[in-house]
């Protein structure tokens, strides 16, 4: 998950080398950049390291919210530990994996302004740890509520008939209702930590050097002939 690597760290402060056909510092924008946010403050590597993990373990939060609003609507007490060990587990993994691959890699490429980073971080925080636990937590709910007949479910067809679609859409209203507080801090807070985050890499790319620029077009010169010979 995280954007600085052990192999990025300095020793001794003496000058960092990759590895590659040159024999300077980095060989593409992305090792410069990472060159770059390991030599900010501790609070900035340390924020865009482990941010994506406090967003998930809020996120649980939700998913066990969520997952007992369910249960708690069909009436369902049977299967409470294994429900609430599944749902936030799913939910966190979703969590990291799209925080990581559709809000930091971006930013750190360099493809997403301000304004869309924040709209996507927390776009992507509701999405997985409100809606993502909503499917998984309704899904299992129905299915105790069916075994154990706690509640009265109406099966599925193609289309949905008046009856299911009456039926969930009621429950849905009850649950997401009761929920709007955390759904709206998930969002505040996934938009929050996105606009961080970019923050901090446009502070790196401030401080690359002109002279560091042209290594890189050099590097990319002869990466070009070295494949083109080959």
């Amino acid at each position: 998950m995280k954007v600085l690597t052990d192999t990025f760290k300095k020793s001794n402060d003496e000058a960092f080398t990759y590895a590659g056909t040159q024999k300077g510092k980095y060989t593409n924008i992305h090792e410069l950049i990472d060159y770059k946010l390991s030599q900010m403050s501790k609070n900035d590597r340390r924020f865009f390291n482990y941010s994506l993990f406090g967003l998930s373990g809020f996120g649980v939060v939700s998913a066990i919210v969520i997952n007992s609003l369910f249960r708690k609507s069909l009436m369902v007490y049977e299967g409470a530990i294994l429900t609430t060990a599944v749902v936030p587990v799913l939910s966190s993994a979703f969590n990291l994996s799209a925080q990581s691959a559709l809000v930091q890699t971006p930013i750190v490429k360099g493809t997403a302004c301000s304004v869309c980073a924040t709209v996507r971080g927390g776009a992507v925080q509701t999405i997985t740890t409100c809606l993502v636990p909503a499917g998984i937590s309704v899904g299992m709910a129905a299915v105790l509520a069916e075994r154990y007949k706690s509640a009265e479910v109406p099966s599925f067809g193609f289309p949905p008939d008046k009856h299911f679609r009456s039926f969930w859409a009621k429950i849905f209203k009850q649950v997401f209702r009761k929920a709007s507080p955390l759904i709206f801090l998930q969002a505040l807070l996934g938009g929050l930590v996105a606009y961080r985050q970019h923050q901090i890499i446009e502070k790196a790319r401030m401080t690359i050097t002109k002279e560091e620029y042209q290594d890189l077009w050099q590097e990319a010169s002869r990466n070009i002939i070295v494949l083109q010979s080959s």
